[in-house]
C-alpha cells in the first residue's frame, strides 16, 4: 500500500513539474516582464555597447546611465542621464530637452530631441528597459539556465534597405530585468549588429543620485551660447 501511495505521489509531482514546464512560453514571460517592469520607477546601470557595421568597423564603448520612467514623456515614455566613459560631456533629458553637460568646463549645451539617441551620452541608454517590442513577426523563447532569450524576428525596414532584422533581449531571472539586447540585420546586404550589455544594476530605492541632481549643475553652470534664450531649459 505504502509503495502504491508513494508511486501516485512521485506521479503527481513529475506531472505538476511537466504542467508548468509548459506553462513557461513566450506569452508567459513577455507577462512577467511586463508585471515586474510595472513595479521599477527607476533604474541604473553601466553598460557595454558593441556595434559591429556594415563597413567591418567594430565600436565597443563603456559608460552608464540613470533613467527615470515618465509616461507622459511622448518621445521616448522616460527621462535620463547617460554618460559615455571615454566622452567628457554627459546627457541630460527631461521633458523633451537634452542638455550636454561638462562638469570640467562647467558648462552645458541644448541639442535637439532627434539627436539625443545617437549622442555619446544617449548610445548609453538602452530602450528595452521598460518596454519590449510590440511590432513583430513572430518570438521564440529559448530558456536557459539563470535567463530567458527573447528572440524577435523583426519586420524588414525598406526604407532603410534593412532585411534579416532580429532583437534578442535576455531576461535573467528570477525578476525578467533585461541584462543583454543584440540587434542583428543586414543593411544593403551587409551585417549590422549592435550589442548592449548591462552591469552593476540598481532599481528603485537602491538608486543613489536622481535627475535632480544633475538638474543641479545645469542650474550653476553657464550656457555655450547665452544669446540662444528661447531654448534655455529651466
Amino acid at each position: 500500500m505504502r509503495k502504491i501511495i508513494y508511486l501516485m505521489f512521485v506521479s503527481l509531482i513529475i506531472g505538476s513539474c511537466k504542467q508548468n514546464k509548459e506553462e513557461v512560453d513566450s506569452n508567459y514571460v513577455i507577462s512577467q516582464f511586463e508585471k515586474n517592469s510595472k513595479e521599477i520607477e527607476k533604474v541604473e546601470y553601466q553598460v557595454q555597447r558593441i556595434d559591429t557595421f556594415p563597413s567591418g568597423d567594430v565600436w565597443n564603448k563603456k559608460g552608464f546611465a540613470m533613467v527615470e520612467k515618465n509616461e507622459n514623456d511622448e518621445n521616448f515614455g522616460y527621462h535620463f542621464y547617460g554618460k559615455r566613459n571615454d566622452f567628457e560631456k554627459g546627457l541630460l533629458y527631461e521633458n523633451g530637452k537634452g542638455v550636454e553637460i561638462d562638469t570640467t568646463e562647467k558648462n552645458y549645451e541644448l541639442i535637439s530631441v532627434v539627436a539625443v539617441p545617437g549622442s555619446p551620452g544617449g548610445q548609453m541608454v538602452v530602450e528595452n528597459i521598460f518596454h519590449l517590442d510590440s511590432i513583430y513577426k513572430n518570438v521564440e523563447l529559448i530558456e536557459k539556465k539563470n535567463s530567458y532569450l527573447l528572440k524577435y524576428t523583426l519586420e524588414p525596414a525598406t526604407v532603410y534597405d534593412t532585411t534579416a532584422s532580429e532583437r534578442i533581449v535576455e531576461l535573467r531571472k528570477p525578476d525578467f530585468f533585461p541584462i543583454k539586447i543584440t540587434y542583428r540585420a543586414k543593411k544593403m546586404g551587409r551585417k549590422h549588429v549592435i550589442q548592449q550589455i548591462l552591469s552593476d544594476i540598481k532599481t528603485n530605492s537602491s538608486v543613489n543620485n536622481s535627475l535632480s541632481d544633475y538638474k543641479d549643475l545645469v542650474s550653476s553652470y553657464d550656457l555655450i551660447s547665452p544669446t540662444d534664450t528661447t531654448n534655455s531649459l529651466y
